[in-house]
């Protein structure tokens, strides 16, 4: 198997901490990720359909030592996201972004797509260029 050189992509290490996971009822580990110190974001379909606004939500680290209780603050149906909020900042910082990627970036990926219990990872390179994206 050949090894791609991805230039300037962190370490999975260095990016796990900002991965954090729901428990759901049917047992699966649904992805959350921290963009900032105490907001949070996870998908909106499935299991997050019935989110609505102030609904309470335990998350926890990626390595589930800890929890958090965070509450639902903005839900978008259009773009599939749901923004959660804790009372205190999980980590004292949120992961270094660049917010205007281009075609050819390296990427790194990491979350839960599946019934593991451990996250997956991924490196990849971007194919497509949009702007969407969301600041708080």
């Amino acid at each position: 198997l050949k090894r791609c050189f991805l230039g300037n992509v962190p370490e999975f290490y260095d990016i796990e901490k900002y991965l954090f996971y729901i428990k759901e009822e049917s047992g699966i580990k649904s992805c959350v990720v921290l963009p900032k110190p105490n907001y949070l974001v996870t998908y909106r379909h499935g299991p997050h359909s019935q989110y609505s606004i102030d609904d309470e939500v335990t998350i926890y680290t990626h390595n589930g030592y800890h929890q958090y209780k965070t509450n639902v603050k903005y839900v978008s149906r259009r773009f599939d996201f749901v923004i959660l909020k804790s009372t205190k900042n999980v980590l004292s910082e949120g992961p270094p972004m660049k917010y205007n990627p281009t075609i050819g970036t390296n990427i790194a990926l990491i979350g839960y797509g599946n019934e593991l219990e451990c996250p997956s990872y991924r490196n990849g390179i971007l194919h497509i260029q949009e702007k969407q994206t969301f600041r708080g």
